[in-house]
């Protein structure tokens, strides 16, 4: 069935997507939803191999999660602290790293 309740559908495959894959490179991890595409942007501190096997995984187990009707999966990995002004942002935070 696909997703039917916007952001809280995409939220929840997404947080049981990413569940034991979250590595200590990771910063920050977001939801975005455009007219045509569903975004994870996985903030990281460097980009390595670890990165690169998590970024690979997460894709598969969020896709696993999917239903073909759902928006197109799309993992950003970017290098570097989130710049967002989270007020106003239209995204949802679903990981923080402790600081």
């Amino acid at each position: 069935m696909a997703i039917a309740d916007g952001y809280n559908g995409y939220v929840l495959i997404s947080v049981q997507g990413l569940l034991g894959l979250i590595s200590d490179e990771t910063i920050a991890i977001g939801v975005e939803l455009t007219d045509s595409t569903f975004v994870l942007r996985v903030w990281v501190a460097e980009l390595n191999a670890v990165v690169d096997e998590m970024a690979d995984e997460i894709t598969s187990e969020v896709e696993a999660l999917m239903d073909p009707a759902d928006l197109p999966l799309e993992v950003d990995v970017v290098v570097g602290e989130p710049k967002i002004d989270w007020q106003t942002w239209g995204g949802r935070l679903v990981y923080r790293r402790k600081r």
